[in-house]
């Protein structure tokens, strides 16, 4: 099973937060995991996550292993080291599988990361939009640090006027990270 798919589990289940800010029993399992602080932004964690599960899952064990962490930076750093970073949405159409983000320009040690499940394109074939699996985010903002986990519908033009700092990382190649044909 791809950490596609596992996300996709967490979304459908309805995971929120419940208790407090950044709590529920869900959350704070994956937090625990990723060794940060009850209550901590779990975007990055989550990902993390899906990850570790979908190399416990795959008992060919063929692929790189996903760097796990509680950060999106850190994950960013990681696929930045492996050449496997881009700004580019067209990139999409070649990758089997990807995550995006965003570095906070006022904040560049934060941001967001989620996984792209799918690329809407117009007439020209041409990448416009994305369609989202997210931890810590909401439908009405469509931003970090939410109450929730979501599928989301986002525009690039508005994500890219929102969010500069805009990323995508390919995952085809790590254990779990291919779910486009």
């Amino acid at each position: 099973m791809n950490a596609l798919a596992l996300m996709q589990r967490l979304v459908d289940a309805r995971v929120h937060e419940v208790g407090g800010k950044n709590r529920s029993s869900v959350i704070d399992a994956i937090n625990r995991e990723a060794g940060l602080a009850l209550g901590s932004p779990y975007c990055a964690a989550t990902v993390s996550h899906c990850f570790r599960m979908a190399l416990r899952l795959d008992h060919q064990d063929r692929g790189f292993s996903f760097a796990s962490s509680g950060s999106s930076q850190a994950i960013k750093k990681s696929f930045a080291v492996l050449g496997r970073v881009s700004v580019d949405p067209q990139d999409l159409l070649s990758w089997r599988g990807a995550l995006g983000g965003w570095t906070n320009v006022d904040d560049p040690a934060h941001g967001h990361i989620f996984f792209i499940k799918g690329r809407l394109t117009n007439s020209a074939g041409e990448v416009v939009g994305l369609v989202t699996l997210e931890a810590n985010t909401s439908p009405q903002t469509q931003d970090r640090d939410g109450e929730g986990m979501y599928e989301l519908h986002r525009s690039l033009d508005s994500l890219r006027e929102k969010h500069p700092q805009f990323w995508l990382l390919r995952t085809d190649g790590f254990v779990g990270g291919e779910w486009w044909g």
